[in-house]
């Protein structure tokens, strides 16, 4: 059973690959910076000014962000505890 974390109208899976698969976006620009965007809301979650980034790096953004949501950082409702496990924080 997927789980969700209900941040202002958007509503963002506790499962981290679907996360990875359908909820967020990453953005290089132009200018060299790479933005990490939400895919549900109109949301930029970080804008990074390294550049190049490797996949390592953008991979491990991608989970801190995740792991963020699932804390609550960003104003989310939680109606229950979500069991963060260690393979998707590391």
């Amino acid at each position: 059973m997927k789980q969700f974390v209900k941040v202002n109208a958007a509503e963002y899976s506790t499962d981290f690959d679907f996360f990875l698969r359908n909820q967020i976006l990453v953005i290089h620009h132009q200018d060299k910076t790479t933005s990490f965007c939400s895919l549900i809301e109109k949301r930029c979650f970080i804008r990074d000014e390294v550049n190049p980034l490797d996949e390592d790096r953008i991979f491990n953004v991608i989970m801190d962000i995740h792991r963020d949501i699932l804390r609550a950082k960003y104003g989310a409702e939680l109606d229950f505890q979500p069991q963060i496990t260690s393979d998707v924080v590391k």
